[in-house]
């Protein structure tokens, strides 16, 4: 996001937010009010500098040039898997941004293109990618397994949890969430909750391939309108989460001609808060990110977006909220990995992007 302003919020705008937060937060939790049979928590709110400290700031090999990181994941062992689609190419980076090897698609030939738009880490060093249209499986050597066109519709967000793949597609009238075995064979396909807003959930797409998180607790997934991400299989009555400065939205999305599309999306953004990742902080806490999260409350239209950091735990109700001015990558093992600058090392030229490492600090 560089190029971006800083945002600026009134001192005086936080601290209403964190005050009205504790008070409606304790009135929900302690007077036992509920929204569709589920205890809503509010989170309270505070700086992000409060929450997170800055621990690395990493620049990836300059002997790779990236055009554009359309989605970024970090190994269990901190190794960084990068997609530039524009130059249509994955790399693999260590932990201090070494460059390790790219990855190859000569073994899985296609009458298209390959454009990644989202890649993630499987276990044993393998990667699973997608172009919006197909699917490639790769070794740990970098090699394409196996190109797979079978994911009908192509999954928009992958994840892995106990050695099995989920995907997840809003591209139906209902969204669908699927598992497959390590060698893509499809196990279940899961009939989870039908979205208030079914347009405004099929074309809102958020951070690429971040509407599904695999944790600790499970597999959890996120709808465009939601104020939290639903537990997979939970079919149960429990606590949803929600940050103060949350506005649900109100309508789904019109139909008409593309100007009228995009007219109609930017309005929508305007009067509610959508959003657009989820993440596996720590296999505790997951963190739910939001697009317009002032609303434009503070009158200066600064970039920023939403962070809310809730525990999987339901029973606990210390849930923090904040703002911040990057735009949120990954996030592993405590670590919330954010775009920083894009410039040569020492140097004022354009260079290959930045990745500013957080460690989240408030427990």
């Amino acid at each position: 996001m560089k190029g971006q302003p800083e945002l600026e919020m009134p001192n005086r705008l936080d601290n209403i937010l964190s005050g009205l937060a504790v008070f409606v937060g304790a009135l929900l939790i302690l007077g036992g009010c509920r929204a569709n049979d589920q205890r809503i928590i509010v989170s309270t709110h505070k700086d992000f500098e409060d929450l997170f400290a800055l621990v690395d700031t990493i620049q990836f090999d300059e002997s790779i040039l990236i055009a554009q990181i359309i989605s970024l994941d970090v190994s269990d062992g901190g190794q960084f898997l990068v997609s530039d689609y524009s130059s249509g190419q994955i790399h693999v980076f260590s932990s201090s941004g070494g460059y390790e090897h790219s990855l190859q698609t000569e073994s899985c030939p296609s009458d298209t293109e390959f454009r990644p738009l989202h890649a993630r880490f499987l276990g044993g060093g393998r990667v699973i990618a997608s172009t919006g249209n197909e699917s490639y499986l790769f070794g740990a050597d970098g090699h394409c397994e196996r190109r797979v066109e079978s994911l009908t519709p192509p999954p928009q967000s992958y994840c892995s949890h106990r050695d099995t793949l989920f995907t997840y597609t809003a591209l139906r009238d209902r969204p669908i969430v699927r598992a497959y075995s390590s060698s893509m064979e499809l196990l279940k396909e899961y009939e989870i909750a039908k979205p208030a807003f079914p347009a405004l959930t099929k074309i809102y797409q958020g951070l690429n391939g971040r509407y599904l998180a695999c944790s600790d607790e499970g597999v959890y997934y996120l709808y465009p309108e939601s104020s939290d991400a639903r537990l997979l299989g939970s079919h149960k009555a429990g606590y949803r989460h929600r940050p103060a400065y949350y506005y649900a939205p109100t309508r789904d999305r019109k139909r008409g001609d593309m100007a009228t599309l995009i007219e109609d999306g930017q309005t929508l953004s305007r009067e509610s808060t959508m959003a657009v990742a989820v993440f596996d902080l720590d296999g505790e806490h997951r963190i739910v990110a939001f697009a317009n999260s002032p609303r434009y409350m503070d009158g200066t239209r600064s970039f920023s977006m939403g962070l809310n950091i809730v525990s999987d735990r339901a029973e606990n109700a210390g849930d923090v909220s904040t703002f911040v001015t990057r735009q949120p990558l990954a996030a592993k093992s405590g670590l919330l990995y954010l775009m920083g600058d894009n410039k040569l090392k020492d140097s004022d030229e354009p260079g290959n992007p930045m990745i500013e490492v957080w460690r989240f600090v408030r427990r």
